[in-house]
Protein backbone atom coordinates (compact mmCIF):
# COMPACT_ATOMS: atom_id res chain seq x y z
CA UNK A 1 0.00 0.00 0.00
CA UNK A 2 3.49 2.13 0.40
CA UNK A 3 2.69 4.33 -2.85
CA UNK A 4 -0.49 3.89 -3.89
CA UNK A 5 -1.71 5.06 -0.04
CA UNK A 6 0.64 8.09 -0.73
CA UNK A 7 -1.36 9.21 -3.85
CA UNK A 8 -4.59 8.79 -2.26
CA UNK A 9 -3.09 10.98 0.74
CA UNK A 10 -2.37 13.37 -1.86
CA UNK A 11 -5.81 13.64 -3.38
CA UNK A 12 -8.03 13.19 0.11
CA UNK A 13 -5.70 14.63 2.46
CA UNK A 14 -4.01 17.51 0.29
CA UNK A 15 -4.08 20.71 2.03
CA UNK A 16 -6.90 19.72 4.20
CA UNK A 17 -5.41 19.31 7.94
CA UNK A 18 -6.00 22.32 9.46
CA UNK A 19 -6.62 23.78 13.22
CA UNK A 20 -10.41 23.60 14.12
CA UNK A 21 -9.92 25.30 17.97
CA UNK A 22 -8.36 26.54 20.45
CA UNK A 23 -9.70 26.10 24.31
CA UNK A 24 -7.75 26.73 27.49
CA UNK A 25 -7.61 24.40 29.89
CA UNK A 26 -7.97 24.72 33.62
CA UNK A 27 -5.11 22.46 34.09
CA UNK A 28 -3.12 25.41 32.58
CA UNK A 29 -3.08 24.03 28.95
CA UNK A 30 -4.08 25.15 25.70
CA UNK A 31 -6.37 22.51 24.31
CA UNK A 32 -5.78 22.31 20.10
CA UNK A 33 -7.92 20.44 18.16
CA UNK A 34 -6.92 19.65 14.30
CA UNK A 35 -9.13 18.25 11.62
CA UNK A 36 -9.00 17.52 8.05
CA UNK A 37 -10.56 15.34 5.53
CA UNK A 38 -11.04 11.73 5.41
CA UNK A 39 -8.70 9.11 3.06
CA UNK A 40 -9.99 7.29 0.66
CA UNK A 41 -8.17 3.99 0.79
CA UNK A 42 -10.20 1.04 1.47
CA UNK A 43 -8.22 -0.78 3.81
CA UNK A 44 -7.16 2.32 5.72
CA UNK A 45 -6.78 1.64 9.54
CA UNK A 46 -5.84 5.09 10.84
CA UNK A 47 -4.13 8.45 11.08
CA UNK A 48 -0.74 9.19 12.44
CA UNK A 49 -0.44 12.94 14.02
CA UNK A 50 3.60 14.11 13.82
CA UNK A 51 4.14 17.51 15.71
CA UNK A 52 6.93 19.59 17.18
CA UNK A 53 8.30 23.13 17.73
CA UNK A 54 10.32 23.11 14.92
CA UNK A 55 9.27 22.66 10.93
CA UNK A 56 8.81 19.51 9.70
CA UNK A 57 8.52 20.43 5.89
CA UNK A 58 11.41 19.03 4.90
CA UNK A 59 11.77 16.36 6.74
CA UNK A 60 10.74 12.25 6.17
CA UNK A 61 8.46 10.36 8.19
CA UNK A 62 11.37 8.12 9.12
CA UNK A 63 13.70 11.42 10.02
CA UNK A 64 10.51 12.77 12.00
CA UNK A 65 10.18 9.07 13.75
CA UNK A 66 13.71 9.27 14.64
CA UNK A 67 13.86 12.71 15.60
CA UNK A 68 13.33 12.83 19.80
CA UNK A 69 12.04 16.16 19.78
CA UNK A 70 8.95 15.39 17.13
CA UNK A 71 5.96 13.48 19.09
CA UNK A 72 3.82 10.87 17.06
CA UNK A 73 0.33 10.19 18.13
CA UNK A 74 -1.43 6.66 16.37
CA UNK A 75 -5.15 7.36 16.01
CA UNK A 76 -6.76 3.97 14.79
CA UNK A 77 -9.79 4.08 12.86
CA UNK A 78 -11.58 6.77 11.16
CA UNK A 79 -11.47 9.26 13.28
CA UNK A 80 -10.64 12.55 11.11
CA UNK A 81 -10.40 15.26 14.29
CA UNK A 82 -7.59 15.15 16.99
CA UNK A 83 -7.42 17.20 20.35
CA UNK A 84 -4.47 17.58 22.07
CA UNK A 85 -3.12 19.46 25.02
CA UNK A 86 -0.23 21.64 24.54
CA UNK A 87 1.94 24.07 26.13
CA UNK A 88 0.71 28.01 26.31
CA UNK A 89 2.68 30.70 23.80
CA UNK A 90 4.14 28.37 21.97
CA UNK A 91 4.62 27.48 17.91
CA UNK A 92 3.28 24.10 17.17
CA UNK A 93 4.13 22.44 13.46
CA UNK A 94 1.44 19.73 12.65
CA UNK A 95 1.92 17.05 9.91
CA UNK A 96 -0.09 13.88 9.04
CA UNK A 97 -0.04 10.34 7.65
CA UNK A 98 -2.00 7.47 7.09
CA UNK A 99 -1.31 3.59 7.57
CA UNK A 100 -3.30 0.74 6.58
CA UNK A 101 -4.09 -2.72 8.05
CA UNK A 102 -0.80 -3.78 7.03
CA UNK A 103 0.85 -0.91 8.74
CA UNK A 104 1.88 0.41 5.99
CA UNK A 105 2.24 4.28 6.11
CA UNK A 106 1.93 7.15 3.21
CA UNK A 107 4.40 9.69 3.25
CA UNK A 108 3.55 13.26 4.93
CA UNK A 109 0.03 15.26 3.28
CA UNK A 110 1.09 17.60 0.30
CA UNK A 111 -1.02 19.83 -1.43
CA UNK A 112 -3.48 18.49 -4.06
CA UNK A 113 -2.28 21.36 -6.60
CA UNK A 114 1.04 21.26 -6.17
CA UNK A 115 1.90 17.72 -5.08
CA UNK A 116 4.36 19.45 -2.30
CA UNK A 117 4.56 18.92 1.20
CA UNK A 118 2.11 20.83 3.77
CA UNK A 119 2.48 21.67 6.93
CA UNK A 120 0.47 23.53 9.67
CA UNK A 121 1.39 25.52 12.20
CA UNK A 122 -0.17 27.71 14.89
CA UNK A 123 0.91 29.76 18.16
CA UNK A 124 -1.09 28.33 21.21
CA UNK A 125 -2.41 31.40 22.95
CA UNK A 126 -0.90 33.02 26.21
CA UNK A 127 -1.78 31.49 29.62
CA UNK A 128 -4.78 33.08 31.28
CA UNK A 129 -4.32 35.29 33.93
CA UNK A 130 -4.46 33.46 37.47
CA UNK A 131 -7.44 33.32 39.11
CA UNK A 132 -8.26 34.86 42.60
CA UNK A 133 -11.41 36.06 43.06
CA UNK A 134 -13.60 33.99 45.11
CA UNK A 135 -17.15 33.04 44.68
CA UNK A 136 -19.90 35.28 46.07
CA UNK A 137 -21.55 33.94 49.48
CA UNK A 138 -24.10 31.59 49.18
CA UNK A 139 -27.70 32.58 50.39
CA UNK A 140 -31.15 32.02 51.36
CA UNK A 141 -30.41 28.80 53.06
CA UNK A 142 -33.85 26.98 54.10
CA UNK A 143 -34.41 23.38 55.28
CA UNK A 144 -37.51 21.76 54.19
CA UNK A 145 -38.70 17.82 54.46
CA UNK A 146 -37.53 17.43 58.13
CA UNK A 147 -37.85 14.52 59.42
CA UNK A 148 -36.94 12.32 62.73
CA UNK A 149 -33.14 12.14 61.26
CA UNK A 150 -33.25 14.25 58.54
CA UNK A 151 -33.84 17.33 56.80
CA UNK A 152 -33.12 18.81 53.35
CA UNK A 153 -30.97 22.02 52.77
CA UNK A 154 -31.55 24.42 49.77
CA UNK A 155 -30.04 27.41 48.66
CA UNK A 156 -29.40 29.91 46.01
CA UNK A 157 -26.30 29.53 43.89
CA UNK A 158 -22.97 31.60 43.93
CA UNK A 159 -21.75 33.35 41.18
CA UNK A 160 -17.68 33.78 40.14
CA UNK A 161 -15.71 35.62 37.73
CA UNK A 162 -14.88 32.10 36.06
CA UNK A 163 -17.57 29.47 37.36
CA UNK A 164 -18.22 27.98 40.98
CA UNK A 165 -16.77 24.45 41.28
CA UNK A 166 -19.29 23.44 44.35
CA UNK A 167 -19.81 23.89 47.64
CA UNK A 168 -18.67 22.49 50.91
CA UNK A 169 -20.88 21.86 54.47
CA UNK A 170 -20.86 22.16 57.98
CA UNK A 171 -22.76 20.86 60.15
CA UNK A 172 -23.59 21.07 64.23
CA UNK A 173 -25.89 21.01 67.28
CA UNK A 174 -24.38 24.48 68.13
CA UNK A 175 -25.35 27.49 66.82
CA UNK A 176 -21.62 28.60 66.95
CA UNK A 177 -20.15 25.41 65.20
CA UNK A 178 -18.14 24.50 67.89
CA UNK A 179 -18.56 20.61 67.19
CA UNK A 180 -19.33 19.23 63.31
CA UNK A 181 -21.30 16.18 62.86
CA UNK A 182 -19.26 13.41 61.68
CA UNK A 183 -19.55 13.14 58.07
CA UNK A 184 -20.17 17.07 58.25
CA UNK A 185 -17.38 18.65 58.77
CA UNK A 186 -16.39 20.72 55.38
CA UNK A 187 -18.53 18.10 53.20
CA UNK A 188 -17.76 18.81 49.42
CA UNK A 189 -21.51 18.34 48.01
CA UNK A 190 -20.34 19.09 44.18
CA UNK A 191 -22.18 21.77 42.19
CA UNK A 192 -25.96 21.76 43.06
CA UNK A 193 -27.75 23.73 45.34
CA UNK A 194 -29.70 21.33 47.62
CA UNK A 195 -28.58 18.36 49.51
CA UNK A 196 -29.71 15.61 52.39
CA UNK A 197 -28.60 15.50 55.39
CA UNK A 198 -29.31 12.16 56.97
CA UNK A 199 -28.41 10.06 59.80
CA UNK A 200 -29.18 13.20 62.78
CA UNK A 201 -30.63 12.53 66.07
CA UNK A 202 -34.41 13.07 66.89
CA UNK A 203 -35.93 16.10 68.33
CA UNK A 204 -32.76 18.14 68.10
CA UNK A 205 -31.93 21.55 66.53
CA UNK A 206 -29.55 21.26 63.97
CA UNK A 207 -27.45 24.11 62.11
CA UNK A 208 -26.00 24.25 58.63
CA UNK A 209 -23.89 26.40 56.82
CA UNK A 210 -21.99 26.16 53.44
CA UNK A 211 -19.11 27.91 51.32
CA UNK A 212 -18.50 28.12 47.59
CA UNK A 213 -15.38 27.43 46.25
CA UNK A 214 -14.13 27.50 42.30
CA UNK A 215 -11.79 25.49 40.26
CA UNK A 216 -8.78 27.29 41.41
CA UNK A 217 -9.32 26.67 45.03
CA UNK A 218 -10.51 29.96 45.88
CA UNK A 219 -13.68 29.80 48.48
CA UNK A 220 -16.18 31.81 49.66
CA UNK A 221 -17.33 33.44 52.97
CA UNK A 222 -19.43 31.21 55.17
CA UNK A 223 -23.01 31.78 54.78
CA UNK A 224 -25.47 32.80 56.94
CA UNK A 225 -26.49 29.51 59.10
CA UNK A 226 -30.07 27.92 58.95
CA UNK A 227 -30.96 25.67 61.84
CA UNK A 228 -33.95 23.25 62.03
CA UNK A 229 -35.23 21.15 65.19
CA UNK A 230 -35.57 17.25 63.69
CA UNK A 231 -39.10 15.78 64.94
CA UNK A 232 -39.47 13.73 67.83
CA UNK A 233 -40.68 9.88 67.72
CA UNK A 234 -44.03 8.95 67.91
CA UNK A 235 -44.61 8.36 71.65
CA UNK A 236 -46.25 5.25 71.76
CA UNK A 237 -45.37 3.79 75.21
CA UNK A 238 -47.65 3.95 77.92
CA UNK A 239 -47.24 5.23 81.99
CA UNK A 240 -46.61 2.09 84.42
CA UNK A 241 -49.95 1.54 86.12
CA UNK A 242 -50.45 3.04 89.57
CA UNK A 243 -49.39 1.75 92.39
CA UNK A 244 -50.88 0.79 95.75
CA UNK A 245 -54.07 2.97 95.70
CA UNK A 246 -55.51 3.29 99.47
CA UNK A 247 -59.03 4.83 100.31
CA UNK A 248 -58.59 6.57 103.72
CA UNK A 249 -60.18 9.17 105.88
CA UNK A 250 -63.95 8.21 104.90
CA UNK A 251 -66.84 10.20 106.09
CA UNK A 252 -70.56 9.58 105.95
CA UNK A 253 -70.00 11.26 102.05
CA UNK A 254 -66.12 11.22 101.38
CA UNK A 255 -63.15 9.44 101.10
CA UNK A 256 -59.65 10.32 100.49
CA UNK A 257 -57.95 7.93 97.82
CA UNK A 258 -54.31 8.09 97.51
CA UNK A 259 -51.66 5.90 95.20
CA UNK A 260 -47.80 5.52 94.11
CA UNK A 261 -46.87 7.76 91.21
CA UNK A 262 -46.49 6.27 87.77
CA UNK A 263 -43.68 6.39 85.53
CA UNK A 264 -43.23 6.80 81.96
CA UNK A 265 -40.91 6.92 79.16
CA UNK A 266 -41.49 11.01 78.41
CA UNK A 267 -43.53 11.74 81.55
CA UNK A 268 -46.75 10.91 83.18
CA UNK A 269 -49.36 14.19 82.45
CA UNK A 270 -52.08 13.08 84.47
CA UNK A 271 -54.33 10.15 86.24
CA UNK A 272 -57.86 9.48 85.68
CA UNK A 273 -60.41 7.97 87.96
CA UNK A 274 -63.52 5.74 88.41
CA UNK A 275 -65.59 5.27 90.96
CA UNK A 276 -68.31 2.97 91.84
CA UNK A 277 -70.78 1.12 93.99
CA UNK A 278 -69.96 -2.46 92.25
CA UNK A 279 -66.48 -4.23 92.44
CA UNK A 280 -67.06 -5.15 88.59
CA UNK A 281 -67.20 -1.32 87.94
CA UNK A 282 -70.83 -1.95 85.70
CA UNK A 283 -72.10 1.08 87.14
CA UNK A 284 -70.17 3.97 87.56
CA UNK A 285 -70.73 7.49 89.55
CA UNK A 286 -71.82 10.36 88.74
CA UNK A 287 -69.40 12.70 88.37
CA UNK A 288 -66.35 10.00 88.72
CA UNK A 289 -66.60 8.34 85.00
CA UNK A 290 -63.20 8.54 83.58
CA UNK A 291 -62.88 11.82 85.99
CA UNK A 292 -59.25 13.40 84.83
CA UNK A 293 -57.11 14.49 88.06
CA UNK A 294 -54.15 15.96 86.96
CA UNK A 295 -50.82 15.09 87.67
CA UNK A 296 -51.85 13.87 91.36
CA UNK A 297 -51.03 11.35 93.64
CA UNK A 298 -54.28 12.04 95.84
CA UNK A 299 -57.77 13.00 95.67
CA UNK A 300 -60.87 13.74 97.46
CA UNK A 301 -63.83 11.83 96.48
CA UNK A 302 -67.18 13.86 97.64
CA UNK A 303 -70.54 13.05 97.22
CA UNK A 304 -71.51 9.26 98.35
CA UNK A 305 -73.90 7.71 99.65
CA UNK A 306 -73.65 7.04 103.36
CA UNK A 307 -73.05 3.37 104.60
CA UNK A 308 -72.16 1.98 101.23
CA UNK A 309 -69.05 0.65 100.01
CA UNK A 310 -67.30 1.87 97.08
CA UNK A 311 -64.64 1.32 94.84
CA UNK A 312 -62.07 3.26 93.08
CA UNK A 313 -59.28 2.34 90.22
CA UNK A 314 -56.87 4.66 88.88
CA UNK A 315 -55.67 5.01 85.21
CA UNK A 316 -52.26 7.21 84.44
CA UNK A 317 -51.98 8.72 80.92
CA UNK A 318 -49.38 10.93 79.05
CA UNK A 319 -49.21 13.77 76.37
CA UNK A 320 -49.27 11.64 73.81
CA UNK A 321 -53.13 10.23 75.04
CA UNK A 322 -51.05 6.59 76.01
CA UNK A 323 -53.15 5.30 78.98
CA UNK A 324 -52.39 2.93 81.88
CA UNK A 325 -53.32 -0.31 82.95
CA UNK A 326 -56.09 0.32 85.16
CA UNK A 327 -54.34 0.29 89.20
CA UNK A 328 -55.50 -3.35 91.14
Amino acid sequence: MGKAMGEGMRQALAAALFVLAFACGAARAATVTLAWDPNAEADLSGYRVYYATNSLLSATTSQATADASVTKTTLAGPATTYALSLSYDTTYFFRLTAFDTSNNESAFNVSSTTLLGVEVSTRTPSAPAADVSSPTVPTGLAASNVSTAAFTLGWTASTDDVGVTGYRLDVSTTAGFTVLLAGYNNKDLGNVTSASITGLAAGTTHYARLRAYDAAGNASANSVAASTSTLTPPDTTAPSAPGGPVLSGATTSTLSLSWTASTDNVGVTGYRLDVSTTAGFTVLLAGYNNKDLGNVTSASITGLTAGTTHYARLRAYDAAGNASANSV
